[in-house]
């Protein structure tokens, strides 16, 4: 069973790359995780002008999810 490096959760299938947010090539993050803050990391890389909007939409997003 492999778990998500990002929240530790079960992931089915093969998993996804979490860089920028984890460097180690073994470590796999779920579809959750990917979609959420893998996907916005990278987006910070490519347009570092837009960090602050999109660590607002990450904060929301979580609140969401705590709800």
């Amino acid at each position: 069973m492999v778990k998500c490096c990002i929240c530790g959760e079960k992931i089915e299938g093969y998993g996804n790359n979490p860089f920028p947010l984890e460097i180690n090539p073994e470590k796999r993050c779920c579809d959750n995780c990917n979609d959420t803050y893998v996907l916005a990391a990278r987006l910070m890389l490519i347009k570092p002008e837009e960090a602050d909007r999109i660590k607002k939409l990450i904060e929301a997003v979580r609140e969401i999810d705590t709800k």
